[in-house]
């Protein structure tokens, strides 16, 4: 009964979305008939937001995204067979924007084609990703509109009641927020397990969240000001530790390292050495390299579908087809793409000149990706995964590997797949990300809740 049910409501939710499809294509044919002026409106929004009670905003977005799907061929005959999500199809549309609206129109069938094979949570990191993998194809060696922008806006603001109460409000940027967020959530997770054994020191096997002493945006707002405390007692002009990671191929680490010098020397450099042990104030980078000597696979950071790829022409008919010459780009793009790894540990994707910054103050640590995918191999002889082990595996799994999950690697245990009491080996082999409650879920143990997000 429940993969009946379960069935069912996945194939209502294909209905709801084809249907969304007729209705953002009757906006769109209404608009240009030119139907919506006859009472005096101003646009066919202000007339769908007068006959319907839809919010003005909604109905401003509905009409923009009917505009940009007339340009989206493939974007609208997927959505219409029910193939992709009226969620993946506004973020498609998303991606058709300024200078990259060019770039989209030749990559739309393979971003579509990456809409249909994945998750929403995959899909989300395959555009982000596409949407760098773009800025760094239009951009030269200056910061791309995008980080101007999101460098002019970044702020911190607060406003006080009579009582002396705070209210802050902050805009930062990519690797700035991420790193503020981590350090918050770093010492939250700190505050959650003191509270979690006091409580359990008094309910014991059934203390549950309530009976928890602060809620998780308390712990948050303890958090940072532990932040503001620790920094005053800090020496002045104290080295800090690492407190972001950067996930970087060679190949981009080269670039970066060659756009910085050229910012520093007005000259272009020739391809240096991965530098190993620079100093470090507020970031790392993980280099991650692959082995010179196999054509092993790349890691999955693709924002495309390469499970039916092209094969290549065999004649010089073939080969001079324009049809093939197209297949042959498509393949090429994807695996630039796939080989293209420049992000934050959370998954947020990095630019060229975004990593040309962090290198002034950054520790290099290069891992070599062997054609199993291998990382690194250390001792067996030990039961937790630590030091480089433990390192190998966040570099690999990203965030827990349970199918239904995405928590961050930070936030999870690497689990034994053989356990150890079967005589499973703690190595990079063996060992998996999973949070909490799936680790647990797995050993059949009764898990705490979770801090809630």
């Amino acid at each position: 009964p429940d993969s009946v049910v379960g069935d069912a409501a996945v194939a209502v939710g294909s209905e709801l979305s084809r249907l969304r499809w007729a209705h953002q294509a009757l906006i769109g044919a209404w608009e240009l008939s030119g139907e919506w002026c006859t009472g005096g409106a101003r646009s066919v929004a202000d007339e769908y937001t007068r006959r319907s009670g839809v919010t003005p905003q909604a109905a401003r977005r509905l009409a923009r995204l009917a505009r940009r799907l007339r340009d989206m061929a493939a974007t609208s005959a997927a959505w219409q067979a029910g193939d992709i999500t009226d969620e993946a199809a506004e973020r498609l549309a998303r991606l058709r924007t300024g200078r990259a609206a060019e770039l989209f129109d030749r990559d739309e069938h393979i971003l579509v084609g990456a809409a249909r094979t994945l998750d929403g949570e995959s899909f989300e990191r395959a555009a982000r990703h596409w949407e760098s993998c773009a800025e760094d194809e239009l951009s030269d060696t200056n910061p791309t509109e995008r980080e101007q922008r999101d460098h002019q806006r970044r702020s911190v603001t607060w406003t006080s009641d009579r009582h002396g109460n705070t209210e802050i409000i902050a805009r930062l940027e990519a690797v700035g927020g991420t790193a503020v967020i981590a350090e918050i959530e770093r010492i939250e997770q700190q505050l959650f397990e003191t509270d979690w054994a006091d409580a359990r020191a008094i309910h014991g096997d059934d203390t549950t969240a309530a009976h928890l002493q602060r809620t998780a945006s308390q712990r948050r707002a303890d958090a940072l000001r532990l932040m503001a405390e620790r920094s005053a007692a800090a020496q002045p002009n104290a080295a800090t530790a690492p407190l972001i990671s950067v996930l970087v191929d060679l190949a981009t680490f080269t670039r970066a390292t060659n756009l910085r010098n050229q910012r520093t020397t007005n000259t272009p450099t020739s391809n240096p050495a991965t530098p190993t042990n620079t100093s470090a104030a507020d970031a790392s980078a993980g280099a991650s390299d692959h082995d010179t000597t196999a054509s092993d696979a790349p890691a999955d950071t693709s924002a495309t579908d390469t499970s039916a790829a092209d094969t290549e022409p065999t004649s010089a008919a073939a080969a001079n087809d324009p049809t093939t010459a197209t297949h042959r780009d498509d393949d090429q793009r994807r695996s630039e793409w796939a080989r293209r790894i420049a992000e934050l540990a959370n998954g947020t994707p990095l630019t060229l000149t975004q990593l040309a910054h962090l290198l002034d103050n950054a520790d290099i640590e290069r891992c070599v990706i062997a054609p199993n995918s291998r990382i690194i191999d250390i001792s067996h002889r030990t039961r937790y995964f630590t030091g480089a082990t433990r390192r190998a595996i966040e570099i690999r799994d990203r965030h827990c590997t349970h199918p239904t999950c995405n928590e961050p690697a930070h936030r999870c245990h690497v689990d034994h797949i053989t356990p150890w009491s079967h005589g499973g080996p703690t190595t990079q082999d063996n060992g998996r990300l999973l949070c909490g409650p799936h680790n647990r879920a797995r050993n059949h143990q009764r898990p705490p809740p979770q801090p809630p997000p």
